[in-house]
């Protein structure tokens, strides 16, 4: 540990006093360089489906038939990331390290130190480590203590975890606010405790749904009930962040008042590579190459890093079409450039819509926002959703994202003028959304009907291109 801790004050750019920074610094300037970060979430909730430690979970049910961290970062080095940041430790309380704190980890599950081949795997592909802690909410360790111990708990682990694997980059400490009635003094002593072992990581504490413009303040709890009359400002940190939030349009301003000081707080922006979770989880979708494309150039334009989430899956290995995706995501960045939806801007219509609600209307599969859908009543087998261009547009590739999986036969037909033309059928969409290569034609309309479905079926994006085309 002594040769580990030797190893990190070497590296320190900076002296322990200057945090939080008043102006920026030779570690800020770094860790703004790296602008794209792997967001990894795998533990016990993979193998639950629960993100939040809702179902009972012995240790035996974390079971990745081999967890392959290898894997994790040499695809964050080829997709571009130049930092991965992993969750030590979620809402289960289960640990991905032996921690001498618990009796809840890898070491009783009888599985490998994940923590230990995360930061060797990141620091041979050249990919700087990073940390999710979880603060508050964990259903394990908090319920059975009282604020004071469970703060000595956190900072116990917290210890482990920047003592025993070498340079830490990023500290991402979740759930801040739920550290009982003292919570702003509990994040006090966490801070300046984790300072002292590394003062070069970079400490987030997750603001959560904002937009990095102040210093949140807001309502305290511990165990998840609240505090009465209690508030505390979620404070000190190093970086500001937007969960699934930008900054504003006109940009992150890093100059950020509180109590009277300017200090100057760069903003991370962490949102998803699927739809709906950030653990894996089977009826879960990816989003588009062009929706991440949007996310990511509209982070770094506003001047935030991006940490985009993908989770492994219960074999313990990044997906194959996740892989893909954001391969693919990597080479649009590099060139700028991505074929356009010609579908944007068409009218649309559908056989059916969720409780006739316009919040699932068919226009939400080409809307270009994020994580909205076309959705149908419940019961439904059969339905369609038809777009309109009346001067027509060319096309030659489709890509259909579905929602839970439930499709089991569909027709892609388009309107040339003159009558219907099949251009695709299949028994499964799926929810990667894969392309799908058509003949190329001019077409009026273009429709989408599903014939068979377990269940009312959704879509979260319709898209179509023309090869030819970039931009």
């Amino acid at each position: 540990m002594i040769g580990l801790l030797v190893l990190a004050a070497a590296q320190w750019l900076t002296a322990p006093t200057d945090w939080p920074a008043i102006k920026p610094n030779p570690v800020i300037e770094r860790w703004r360089a790296q602008k794209r970060g792997l967001f990894l979430h795998f533990g016990m909730s993979t193998f639950t489906g629960d993100e939040y430690g809702g179902i009972p979970a012995g240790v035996d049910r974390y079971a990745p038939a081999k967890a392959d961290p290898e894997q994790w970062a040499d695809v964050a080095r080829r997709a571009g990331f130049r930092y991965a940041v992993l969750t030590a430790k979620h809402c289960y309380g289960f640990c991905l390290w032996p921690s001498a704190h618990t009796d809840y980890s890898v070491k009783t599950a009888d599985q490998p130190d994940v923590v230990r081949q995360f930061v060797d795997a990141c620091r041979k592909n050249g990919v700087l480590p990073g940390l999710y802690y979880l603060l508050g909410w964990d259903v394990r360790h908090q319920p059975a203590r009282t604020p004071d111990e469970y703060e000595r708990f956190c900072t116990a682990q917290i210890t482990e975890l920047l003592s025993n694997y070498g340079p830490i980059f990023e500290l991402w400490l979740d759930i801040p606010f739920d550290l009982g009635p003292d919570t702003d003094k509990a994040l006090s002593r966490i801070y300046r405790a984790a300072k002292k072992l590394q003062p070069d990581c970079m400490i987030l504490l997750n603001h959560s749904f904002r937009d990095g413009t102040r210093i949140p303040v807001t309502p305290v709890s511990y165990n998840r009930s609240f505090v009465a009359g209690r508030q505390a400002a979620l404070w000190p940190t190093d970086l500001v962040n937007g969960e699934r939030t930008l900054p504003p349009p006109t940009g992150h301003n890093p100059v950020i008042r509180y109590l009277g000081q300017d200090y100057h707080l760069p903003m991370e922006v962490c949102d998803s590579a699927t739809q709906e979770g950030w653990f894996w989880l089977p009826e879960d979708s990816l989003r588009t190459p062009l929706d991440l494309f949007r996310l990511a150039t509209e982070a770094e334009r506003r001047g935030a890093n991006l940490l985009l989430n993908i989770g492994p899956d219960r074999s313990g290995r990044i997906p194959e079409p996740a892989v893909r995706r954001l391969i693919e995501l990597k080479r649009a960045l590099a060139t700028g450039k991505i074929a356009r939806n010609l579908l944007e801007g068409c009218a649309a219509t559908a056989s059916n819509v969720y409780r006739n609600d316009p919040a699932f209307g068919p226009d939400k599969a080409i809307d270009a926002e994020p994580r909205t859908r076309w959705a149908t009543d419940q019961g439904v087998r059969q339905a369609w959703i038809e777009f309109s261009a009346p001067g027509g547009i060319r096309f030659d590739r489709l890509r259909i994202v579905e929602a839970y999986r439930r499709v089991r036969a569909y027709r892609v037909e388009a309107w040339t003028g003159n009558a219907w033309e099949r251009l695709a059928a299949g028994s499964v969409l799926g929810g990667d959304g894969e392309p799908i290569a058509v003949r190329p034609v001019k077409a009026f309309k273009l429709r989408i009907a599903i014939d068979d479905a377990t269940d009312g079926p959704s879509l979260w994006a319709v898209e179509a291109f023309d090869s030819r085309e970039a931009r």
